[in-house]
């Protein structure tokens, strides 16, 4: 919990990155709230940690907690948290886990309770999704019972079906996910969200390959669309809607060629409320921001003056 980092231990730390590839400037940030986010760490240390937390769970060990304080600590509450841990798992295979983001840095830790575990730690803003896929590789291959990849099978289906499903579906006041076909291939897109393709694994359900999520299309008696369910974290139910509330649906964007010189007079910081600021970046030919807190996400113009 040495903050700053002693300059004679700086160069065991690793050097954190952007979501671009450049080195955060001045190098790992010094968080004035040390508990959660002013501890240095190995995954060889985070193992140990995990390690005794099953040991004392199973009654092996008492070395720094008791086996009801460990069981307590393991004992899912609001939420699924512990004291201090996320839970999650079956009966039979309950697991506990914590992951960690500071600015160039990306965490995560997953053991089951009575068995198996991984320590994931990355040192780059988009290193949540590699890391999600060695989770999920690991699981796969030791076949543990939770985050092993899905496995879907596309099916064939004329694109021209896809048709009666196009439109606006409403899934909260002003959060709407627009479908919408492009030759043979589909999308959908949320409110304030990029567009994302989705895949047939039958004439009505389809999935994504990017994120973990899946739509059902349900229609009515006479084949119309009535509503779609989105499936993804529990099962969210979205009417179709017309009119006001489908005029809030993101509209499709093109990307076009600007000069990226162009882009220079834009590149700065933006607040955009106390303690809140958009940092707008130009990487050779291609545009980031990056909102305080948040993952650097490329943009792309569709005039001299509009990205999305």
């Amino acid at each position: 919990f040495q903050q700053p980092l002693p300059s004679d231990r700086r160069a065991e730390a690793a050097t954190p990155y952007d979501g671009t590839g450049n080195p955060i400037p001045g190098g790992p940030h010094t968080y004035p709230e040390e508990a959660p986010a002013g501890l240095w760490t190995t995954p060889s240390d985070l193992g140990r940690f995990a390690l005794e937390l099953q040991k004392a769970v199973a009654g092996e060990s008492n070395r720094i907690l008791s086996q009801a304080m460990a069981r307590q600590m393991l004992t899912p509450g609001m939420g699924n948290w512990g004291l201090g841990v996320g839970t999650g798992g079956g009966k039979e295979h309950p697991y506990f886990t914590h992951g960690g983001v500071d600015a160039g840095f990306v965490s995560d830790l997953v053991a089951y309770d009575r068995g198996d575990g991984a320590v994931v730690m990355t040192n780059s803003n988009r290193g949540g999704q590699l890391g999600e896929q060695i989770l999920r590789t690991i699981a796969y291959e030791y076949e543990w019972p939770d985050f092993q990849p899905a496995r879907r099978t596309l099916a064939k289906v004329d694109p021209k079906i896809f048709d009666q499903y196009v439109g606006a579906y409403q899934l909260a006041p002003n959060f709407i996910l627009a479908v919408r076909r492009d030759g043979d291939r589909f999308f959908a897109q949320a409110t304030g969200q990029r567009a994302i393709e989705i895949f047939p694994e039958s004439d009505h359900e389809f999935f994504a390959k990017e994120l973990d999520i899946q739509i059902t299309f349900v229609t009515d008696s006479q084949g119309r669309t009535t509503e779609l369910v989105l499936h993804q974290h529990g099962d969210h139910h979205a009417p179709r809607v017309e009119g006001a509330a489908a005029a809030l649906a993101p509209r499709e964007h093109k990307e076009i060629h600007i000069d990226p010189k162009i882009f220079d007079a834009y590149v700065g910081s933006y607040q955009l409320g106390p303690n809140f600021t958009l940092t707008v970046t130009r990487h050779g030919d291609r545009f980031f921001t990056q909102a305080t807190g948040q993952p650097i996400i490329e943009i792309f113009p569709e005039s001299d003056h509009e990205f999305f």
